[in-house]
């Protein structure tokens, strides 16, 4: 018996429609199917299932896609039942069916089996209500393509033009298409013959009420060539989203040009996918150097610093950790600078991963620091040169006298001799002792570094009252956030000032005032004692306190003015920027 007559003795008195594939081709179908598609065998013999279908399904998906998922569920042992809407052969009229699938065997070899069940009878509308598809913007139609005329279309096709239901749309969808498509007559019918085809033709329509709305449109020649296939989509959200996401553009686009650093994004190639314009502000190069720059730049960071920088971007990219660090960058000029660069992952809308990052000049910073170091490490130096004078005039003396008198214990045997040279032993020991704790105040101030700049300020006055005999008022309204390099320079300057007071200025009182403003600090010294020409002294060899003010106070880019009038009194305002 041959495959044909066993197939036509199974199915052919069956109720149910039929058809048998092999290779997913139909090779036969009883004569329900026939009936079903309203068409003759060799009609649709060798045909496979999308060949009897629209191109789009009820979900919005393409029937070629959807009918190779439902293929691999079958033939995994998934799903043996798929609901699909096919098309009649003749007039291309719609078709809501359900398929179930089943291998059958003749002469060992095996054939899929698909029994249709036409659900188009239980509802006759394309989309039932109970099967809403899952992507409501998307509308299915078919058209005459001469005279537009509206054949069939699914609720979402009804939804988007604002029709109220499809009785309207069947009878007002040809004068609508023809009013807002007019390019439909004169293009489409060229294109067509071409390639068969018009996809996505984004265009500004209007609904039957008159409200505007943008439509995504393909069009598709129906294997019937008197038939058009078309599907539309709503995109009015879609396009309301992009031109509120240009504006946004034009809007980081003004900030990112206006702001003092350099925005810069890289992929994880280790190329730079954008750098803004500030790079020629920042380095010099011109935007015709840009392009290049985003792949040479490697060759423009100091050799010091490039594998530093690179462990720095490698460690981002595989461990998301941010960056933060200084390096020296060569300019158009041939100079360097230095540039802080601080940047984190993220990720755009196709999930790559970049690294976006912003880039400041802090060279002005860098020889801030550079400076403040020098004049900390001249400082230092001037103190132990300072505390070797010291030590050996003032210490150094006491000592040897004290030396003498306990070597003259030995020498006296009347215990009232004895008991006078150790009073005076004792009263060396004292001055000793006072001088080195003085000189301990100068060196390390510890009470600077536990209690703060006033307070160490008024405990070294308070070490050398009882010698000076000067009186003193000190007044200040500093935090404790105060920069601890620049609260021991403010100290140092202080003492310097306060030294050279007690040394020429003959003065009875002491004034300093320190006040925290508008990101500045004010010290204003003064005192009642002697007054100078400022330029005299610093002309001369005894003017090198003055010279370590001025220099202590240029190292952080401060001012120093002294006032003093017709050599009575002086006045010091100092002023440093925080």
């Amino acid at each position: 018996m041959k495959l044909f007559d066993f197939l036509k003795k199974e199915f052919e008195l069956t109720d149910n429609s039929v058809l048998v594939f092999n290779n997913n081709r139909i090779i036969y179908c009883n004569k329900s199917a026939l009936n079903l598609y309203e068409c003759g065998f060799n009609d649709i013999k060798g045909k496979t299932l999308i060949d009897l279908s629209p191109r789009y399904q009820e979900n919005g998906e393409l029937s070629s896609v959807l009918l190779k998922q439902f293929w691999m569920k079958f033939r995994t042992g998934i799903s043996r039942q798929f609901k699909w809407v096919g098309t009649k052969y003749i007039n291309a009229d719609f078709i809501y069916m359900q398929i179930s699938l089943d291998h059958i065997e003749f002469d060992n070899n095996k054939y899929i089996l698909g029994i249709i069940t036409n659900l188009s009878q239980q509802d006759n509308q394309l989309i039932s209500s109970k099967n809403v598809i899952s992507n409501p913007y998307t509308g299915l139609a078919i058209f005459k393509e001469k005279s537009l005329e509206l054949l069939e279309c699914n609720d979402h096709f009804i939804n988007i033009l604002g029709f109220k239901n499809k009785r309207e749309a069947l009878k007002k969808a040809q004068d609508h298409l023809q009013v807002s498509c007019d390019f439909l007559n004169d293009i489409i019918s060229s294109i067509l013959k071409k390639s068969g085809k018009l996809e996505n033709v984004e265009l500004l329509t209007n609904k039957v009420n008159g409200e505007n709305i943008w439509i995504r449109k393909s069009i598709y020649q129906h294997r019937h060539k008197h038939l058009l296939e078309c599907v539309i989509t709503d995109i009015t959200k879609q396009k309301n989203a992009e031109s509120l996401l240009q504006e946004s553009k034009i809007q980081n686009k003004i900030l990112i040009q206006n702001i003092p650093s350099i925005f810069w994004i890289m992929e994880p190639t280790g190329y730079f996918k954008f750098i803004s314009d500030r790079l020629e502000h920042v380095l010099g190069y011109n935007n015709k150097n840009i392009e290049r720059i985003k792949e040479t730049w490697k060759n423009k960071i100091h050799s010091d610093d490039l594998d530093n920088l690179l462990d720095k971007i490698s460690c981002a990219f595989v461990r998301k950790q941010k960056i933060d660090i200084d390096f020296r960058v060569l300019t158009a000029n041939g100079t360097w600078i230095w540039l802080n660069s601080v940047a984190e992952i993220s990720e755009d809308r196709k999930c790559s991963q970049l690294l976006y990052g912003l880039s400041t000049d802090i060279s002005k910073k860098k020889r801030f620091e550079d400076k403040l170091v020098f004049a900390m490490m001249n400082a230092e130096e001037r103190e132990r040169t300072r505390l070797s004078q010291d030590l050996h005039d003032g210490v150094s003396p006491i000592l040897a006298a004290t030396k003498l008198y306990t070597q003259s214990l030995t020498q006296i045997n009347t215990s009232e001799n004895q008991k006078e040279l150790l009073g005076k032993i004792e009263k060396t020991l004292d001055e000793a002792m006072q001088s080195l704790s003085e000189i301990s105040a100068k060196i390390s101030p510890h009470i600077l570094q536990n209690l703060g700049l006033s307070a160490a300020l008024q405990s070294f006055m308070s070490s050398i009252s009882s010698r000076s005999n000067i009186e003193h008022t000190i007044s200040s309204n500093i935090n404790e956030n105060l920069n601890k390099n620049i609260e021991t320079l403010v100290y140092r300057v202080c003492v310097e000032l306060i030294f050279n007071t007690i040394k020429y200025a003959n003065a009875n009182k002491i004034r300093i005032r320190i006040i925290e403003k508008n990101n500045n600090l004010l010290i204003e010294f003064k005192h009642d004692g002697v007054g100078f020409c400022i330029r005299e002294v610093l002309k001369k060899s005894k003017g090198m306190g003055l010279r370590n003010v001025y220099n202590r106070i240029n190292a952080v880019d401060g001012s120093v003015n002294f006032i003093s009038e017709n050599k009575q009194g002086l006045k010091v305002i100092i002023n440093i920027p925080l």
